[in-house]
């Protein structure tokens, strides 16, 4: 099993509490009922979702945190979130409710 490096984990923390935009979408699940996901647009791939917009971001939260250590474990580059860049995911079964806050 794998241990956490305390000072890779604390500067993952310090890069996650930058200004991240995001896209929340609402969706129904079959089992669940409606549900959220919320996805930070500068780091591809790093999803979160909750029962209410406030869960799915607070989730959001910290999966960017561990998304940004595990990038920082291999080495890569963390981007810095980009205002000017655009979102190019547009889910057909989804209901765009919040974005680019």
């Amino acid at each position: 099993m794998e241990t956490i490096d305390a000072l890779l984990y604390e500067q993952a923390e310090r890069l996650s509490n930058q200004e991240w935009r995001y896209v929340v979408y609402s969706y129904r699940s079959p089992s669940l009922g409606k549900m959220y996901n919320a996805e930070n647009i500068d780091l591809p791939g790093c999803k979160a979702q909750g029962p209410s917009v406030k869960e799915a971001l607070v989730n959001l939260d910290s999966a960017r945190t561990d998304y940004i250590y595990s990038m920082l474990l291999d080495g890569l580059d963390i981007p810095d979130p980009n205002f000017n860049n655009t979102f190019g995911h547009d889910p057909s079964d989804h209901t765009k409710i919040s974005i680019y806050f």
